[in-house]
């Protein structure tokens, strides 16, 4: 039997953008899973669903969310913010803590991190994805509220042994069989992560910045 679709909601009001129009290569090819991206209207990033935070980046700039159907969401303040080591960010919540929907997460200095990071632009990333079907219920380029429904994701979650993916995303970007990220690094203009379906733990790595999946402890 089918499970029941799973809500997320907007963790913060702004302009709903495609994973595959964002200026990371990583992010726009799936390599870490799909997801939505959202161009930030306000300064503080909310729980999207009731859950666990179950890793935080050093640098405080991106964190893990497992809900409470296993889905494992990297929620990702910006692109290349890695490289701003910290500044401008302040982490409200800890590893292990238990959160509900709305619960504020991260706040920014906007104006700070936009000057000196590559985008604001937030992705939102199911990195554990293995069947499952993301259903957009905001266009991207409508405005959306914080709070306010944002994705459905229908099938089950978890790491298979295989990683094989049969999920239908939210792009037309294809992608090989379901792999995490293990360890992300930039050369030159071009990011490049290298995967495995081993599920284990994903630092960030200076250079990395757009590259991260569970930023490390």
């Amino acid at each position: 039997m089918a499970a029941s679709p799973h809500m997320l909601s907007a963790p913060l009001r702004g302009l709903v953008v495609a994973l595959g129009d964002l200026p990371d290569p990583v992010f726009a090819s799936e390599a870490l899973g799909p997801g939505i991206a959202l161009d930030p209207l306000d300064d503080t990033l909310h729980a999207p669903c009731d859950g666990e935070v179950i890793q935080c980046a050093r640098t405080r700039h991106a964190l893990t969310l497992r809900d409470d159907t296993g889905g494992e969401w990297l929620l990702h303040l910006g692109l290349d913010t890695v490289d701003l080591a910290g500044d401008g960010f302040s982490l409200m919540v800890a590893e292990g803590e238990r959160v509900i929907a709305g619960t504020p997460l991260l706040r920014f200095d906007a104006d700070r991190v936009a000057s000196q990071a590559k985008a604001l632009l937030t992705p939102i990333v199911l990195t554990n994805v293995v069947d499952q079907r993301l259903e957009l219920l905001v266009a991207p380029g409508q405005v959306v509220e914080r709070g306010e429904p944002l994705l459905l994701c229908h099938g089950e979650v978890g790491g298979g042994a295989d990683g094989a993916s049969r999920t239908e995303t939210l792009s037309d970007a294809g992608r090989d069989a379901t792999s995490s990220t293990d360890e992300c690094t930039s050369e030159g203009a071009e990011a490049r992560c290298e995967t495995t379906v081993a599920a284990a733990r994903y630092p960030c790595t200076p250079g990395g910045a757009s590259a991260c999946h569970r930023p490390g402890a």
